[in-house]
């Protein structure tokens, strides 16, 4: 197991986690009563996507950390997970850019990062 990785991963993963939250909360409690029509729905799905790419790192960080071989053990899942989780973070970003008030900047902070973090994970092997 390659725990220090592991560890290292998740440790990092808090940045773009907090921004992520802060935007869900804002979003929930004022401002989605402030948007409506398609830019509510484009703002919710980029949200989501954000969401679901954060969490596919996590998941991806713990299933790679357990198997015997560590990051490069299966080279086929290895880049379908970084495909996938790299695609759904950036239109994440893009559908971010719908929001309204200060749950934008932060899902749009919070993407950014995942999107980085998701490149650092396929360009810099451990």
């Amino acid at each position: 197991m390659q725990l220090s990785a592991l560890w290292l991963t998740l440790g990092v993963l808090v940045l773009p986690a907090l921004p992520l939250i802060l935007a869900w909360t804002r979003w929930l409690r004022t401002e989605s009563k402030l948007v409506v029509g398609p830019r509510k729905a484009a703002f919710v799905v980029g949200i989501v996507a954000t969401s679901v790419a954060c969490l596919g790192l996590f998941c991806f960080s713990v299933v790679t950390a357990l198997l015997a071989g560590g990051w490069f053990s299966n080279l086929n899942a290895f880049f379908g997970w970084i495909h996938t989780g790299f695609c759904v973070a950036a239109a994440g970003f893009v559908f971010s850019l719908f929001g309204k008030g200060r749950s934008r900047p932060l899902s749009l902070v919070s993407a950014a990062l995942i999107i980085l973090l998701w490149f650092l994970v396929g360009a810099i092997p451990y």
